[in-house]
């Protein structure tokens, strides 16, 4: 019989990080969500004792392999290079969001701290791992709020600060689902990336709900001022995959704009504002969202693994009911929930005939492999479509 290990103490090998008084937080790099965050983070006055992260890229990516388990994720390795990065800008505790369930994320926040305190970096920690306002998220961010900075944060600040961000945040989504549509029509290539850009800025830039709705009209009419090719043949390909993967462009290699290069259109089905308001238990309206999703996806998952194994599943299912003529699912090497839904969606690719790719995402997957893969993905797809390859 093999004995059961011994018990780790693992408070000793944590540091407590600093005193209040000289609190300077951080938060990883989380593509659009950092509008959320950012969002509170103006709204609630704290922006001076912030550093905010720099966007992900291959020092951040370098960085986090250095330091990382060699057979840890993508994400863990990016957001820890992150961390490590707003930490040599000079902060000195991280608010960290983690979850329950089989998903590694779960995991993420031990994995790290560990790492820092063996790097000897006195860093305070502070998890989030329950969006449901229902279930105390407001009170656990005003008792986060006091240990940080010594005194309570009223009510309507925390509401303000919420709102304020989740308007950001929406707004970015709406006008990124614009880009979407219209770029694979551009006539002047990167025309309506560097549209789009600017107008996220200015969106980010805003500091009322006014402000910030009159900013994103503002940037959906300079996107569709610019001159478009409507006479162009297209595919429409839903986008899907591990929510970090399928939201930051970095660590998709920018799939989308990949696609709308090809010929394309990219629908992205995986929106941060979905999964708020499915943590908050109030997207039971949404015809498109997660929990939809993971409903579409009991004729194949009879239970919620959790991560976003149901979820994609759903996706690929509710995508072919609505005609589009492809999907893309992104998602980490070494992520054990991703790797049961590429095996589910050969499945559903078998049994349905939808056209499915699974793309796996790595230090070192981006590049001429990737690009390869999804070209003659698209190829196909305009074959099935229109008897040709793309002109």
């Amino acid at each position: 019989m093999t004995p059961h290990p011994e018990p780790v103490e693992i408070d000793g090998l944590l540091q407590e990080g600093p005193p209040p008084e000289q609190f300077i937080g951080c938060y990883p790099s989380l593509g659009v969500m950092s509008q959320l965050v950012d969002g509170f983070i103006d709204a609630v006055g704290t922006g001076d004792r912030t550093v905010r992260p720099p966007p992900n890229s291959r020092e951040t990516l370098d960085l986090g392999t250095l330091h990382s388990p060699e057979g840890a994720c993508l994400p863990f390795k990016l957001i820890t290079g992150s961390l490590l990065q707003c930490i040599a800008a000079g902060a000195n505790t991280v608010g960290m969001i983690t979850e329950g369930g089989p998903c590694r994320l779960g995991f993420y926040s031990l994995g790290m701290r560990l790492i820092f305190s063996d790097l000897d970096l006195n860093i305070g920690w502070f998890d989030f791992n329950n969006l449901s306002v229902r279930d105390g998220y407001v009170e656990r961010m005003r008792k986060v709020y006091k240990k940080m900075y010594g005194h309570n944060v009223p009510y309507f600040r925390i509401a303000k600060s919420f709102l304020i961000g989740f308007l950001r945040l929406h707004a970015t989504e709406k006008l990124e689902a614009e880009r979407n549509r219209l770029m694979v029509y551009e006539i002047e290539p990167g025309s309506i990336q560097d549209s789009f850009v600017r107008g996220k800025q200015a969106i980010a830039q805003s500091r009322g709900p006014l402000a910030i709705y009159a900013a994103f009209l503002k940037a959906r009419r300079a996107l569709r001022a610019i001159p478009i090719d409507r006479a162009r043949r297209t595919v429409k390909v839903v986008v899907c995959g591990e929510v970090y993967c399928a939201l930051d462009p970095y660590t998709n290699d920018n799939v989308e704009l990949r696609l709308a290069r090809l010929g394309a259109v990219p629908h992205r089905v995986v929106w941060q504002t979905t999964y708020l308001l499915w943590g908050m238990n109030l997207d039971f309206l949404n015809r498109h969202g997660k929990r939809a999703a993971i409903r579409a996806s009991r004729q194949y998952m009879r239970e919620y693994i959790g991560g976003d194994c149901s979820t994609n599943v759903g996706y690929a299912l509710l995508a072919r009911r609505q005609g589009a003529d492809g999907m893309v699912h992104v998602k980490p090497f070494g992520c054990m929930v991703e790797f049961v839904t590429q095996n589910v969606l050969a499945a559903v690719e078998r049994d349905t005939g939808f056209p499915i790719i699974s793309l796996t995402l790595d230090d070192v997957s981006a590049g001429e492999r990737f690009a390869v893969r999804l070209e003659a993905f698209v190829d196909n797809l305009f074959l099935k479509r229109y008897g040709s390859m793309r002109r």
